[in-house]
């Protein structure tokens, strides 16, 4: 929660100068806040601190209160809350909320606090990185150490091969290789010698990594794709994954350079049941490959399916895939059921070893209440899907869609947006050449970071200095 926003450089702007900020960190606006937060999530709650502010916190028996403790404390900073909800095995638990517009409900997968080597579904990894001019320089640099690191991470029962394209492609090898010492070694010398010249031919790649045999069973084909995607036929590509990409196969995305296309970047990802990261030209390719292994080198339940038992119509259930569920990485669905008829979920997918996971959770939305960003939240996956398959055309009917459902959850839109209206009349003036009048008020700006402070004064000390230097030399002369 963000109480106050830095200042802004407003460059070229002509008003820049009016819209400072006129409060000091250390002074009060007058616009103090009280923030209280209820916390339910459906399963037991564990570890509720805030590293930013001093809390109150109160646990009933399903839920957690959370209120700031010092009321008169100067918001100035955000507000940080973080809260614990794993426990020793893999949980699953249904939130609802009903109302006019259906019944709708959340449905969370929670994985485990720890798993065992032999729980990990292993990994068949593809890396698939552009070496194409565009990539000349810090791009191609940026992708070998990222490169580097990936490989040295995998997990023991992982595989893993390289593909690099530009006007061709080349391979570490027709199929993934063992992750062996010898064949990590291998690899990292195949990343060394590589060298940035030619077209961005991602089809190329494309097609070559479609091509690859289908992952064995009780395996996860995961391919790994570093580009800066600055292509023309985007369309095709998009097109290629959503026709050709087998059940198995997983794509997740990295944007490097220093313009990434980042709509095809993260839409590969989406339909790859993936997830995309953008590296700007600056950031450490060691944190990025941490933040990488953290979320999906650990996949513990794959190819999951949802699906509603009851009577009426079918649950509709988003993302109409499911991504996988990976260690430190809850999943998060939404659904509506729209003549609000009570029925159970069934929750499957495939743990490590090929053993069958399921969970049958009932859904009741006998109680017309619930908490309402449930729905919100439901509206913008089914916007999100609908936009989704709007790619490249605009549908008469989907537009219509995507209007109807943001109109009736108060969601923005590509068709839609909020309006602010003042509460007040309207004020007529007899005075046409009446010109409005600009007040200031004070707002609370960001605690400054103590070394930040201290080095921006010694800055401003220093040009008071260099001023009065210069002042007295022109007296000189």
């Amino acid at each position: 929660f963000k109480p106050s926003f830095g200042e802004q450089l407003l460059g070229g702007v002509a008003y820049a100068s009016k819209h400072n900020l006129t409060t000091l960190p250390a002074t009060r606006s007058g616009h103090d806040i009280d923030v209280s937060v209820e916390i339910d999530a459906g399963v037991p709650i564990s570890e509720v601190n805030s590293p930013s502010h001093s809390v109150a916190i109160q646990a009933a028996s399903s839920t957690v209160k959370v209120q700031l403790a010092k009321e008169d404390a100067i918001p100035n900073q955000d507000l940080i809350l973080r809260y614990r909800v794993a426990d020793a095995s893999t949980q699953a638990t249904v939130l609802t909320q009903s109302a006019q517009r259906g019944g709708h409900f959340a449905t969370y997968l929670i994985p485990a606090l720890d798993y065992q080597s032999n729980e990990i579904v292993p990994k068949d990894v593809v890396f698939l990185i552009d070496t194409s001019g565009s990539q000349s320089g810090a791009p191609i640099e940026q992708s070998q150490e990222l490169m580097r690191q990936f490989i040295n991470g995998l997990n023991p029962n992982d595989s893993f091969t390289i593909i690099d394209f530009s006007n061709r492609t080349t391979q570490l090898s027709p199929k993934p290789l063992a992750n062996t010492p010898a064949n990590r070694r291998k690899a990292i010398a195949y990343v060394n010698r590589l060298s940035a010249n030619g077209g961005t031919e991602l089809m190329n790649g494309i097609d070559t990594v479609l091509d690859f045999p289908a992952a064995p069973a009780g395996r996860l084909r995961s391919i790994v794709l570093l580009t800066d995607g600055l292509i023309g036929n985007d369309e095709q590509i998009i097109a290629k994954i959503q026709k050709e990409l087998k059940p198995g196969n997983r794509l997740y995305s990295f944007g490097v350079g220093t313009s990434s296309n980042r709509f095809l970047i993260n839409r590969l990802a989406e339909l790859g049941r993936g997830t995309a990261e953008i590296l700007a030209p600056n950031e450490s390719a060691e944190e990025v490959a941490a933040e990488f292994f953290r979320e999906i080198n650990n996949p513990v339940l794959t190819n999951i399916e949802v699906s509603w038992i009851g009577s009426g119509k079918e649950a509709e259930i988003y993302p109409l895939k499911a991504p996988d569920l990976f260690a430190n990485q809850p999943l998060v669905l939404f659904g509506r059921k729209q003549d609000r008829s009570n029925g159970k979920l069934r929750i499957s997918g495939i743990a490590a070893g090929g053993k069958r996971y399921e969970k049958i959770l009932n859904v009741n939305f006998d109680q017309v209440s619930g908490n309402g960003a449930i729905a919100q939240l439901w509206g913008r996956a089914r916007i999100k899907d609908l936009m989704n398959q709007m790619y490249g055309y605009e549908n008469p009917d989907a537009v219509k869609a995507v209007t109807d459902v943001a109109l009736a959850y108060n969601l923005l839109s590509k068709y839609t947006a909020f309006v602010a209206v003042s509460d007040q009349g309207e004020i007529e003036s007899d005075n046409t050449e009446a010109k409005s009048e600009d007040k200031k008020y004070p707002v609370a700006v960001p605690e400054p970071d103590q070394v930040f402070a201290q080095i921006f004064s010694l800055l401003l000390f220093g040009i008071f200095l260099a001023r009065k230097r210069l002042k007295l030399l022109l007296m000189i002369k």
